[in-house]
């Protein structure tokens, strides 16, 4: 096998290597957002009933998993859905 071969089998190895990490990390984070979102989704339907499903499509839309996480623990404080929406409303700005 020729230096140019060894270069290439190297390389391939490495980025194989680097797509698979790649792949499972993202693999996690949609596994903990999904998690995170059925979450919400049963909270809200247990503390607020049908009006607080009427949240989930906006929730949906989120993708930051630190957003979601923070809905989730609002479940637990907040005492109306206006609370709730100003937990998620005032994290996805950044205030």
């Amino acid at each position: 096998m020729g230096p140019v071969q060894k270069a290439r089998e190297e390389g391939f190895r490495e980025g194989m290597q680097q797509g698979m990490q790649q792949g499972m990390q993202q693999g996690m984070q949609q596994g903990i957002r999904q998690k995170t979102m059925e979450g919400i989704q049963l909270g809200l339907e247990l503390k607020f009933g049908v009006q607080g499903l009427e949240l989930m499509p906006e929730i949906r839309q989120i993708q930051n998993i630190d957003v979601l996480q923070n809905i989730f623990e609002g479940l637990k404080v907040a005492n109306n859905l206006e609370e709730l929406k100003s937990i998620y409303q005032t994290t996805e700005r950044g205030y």
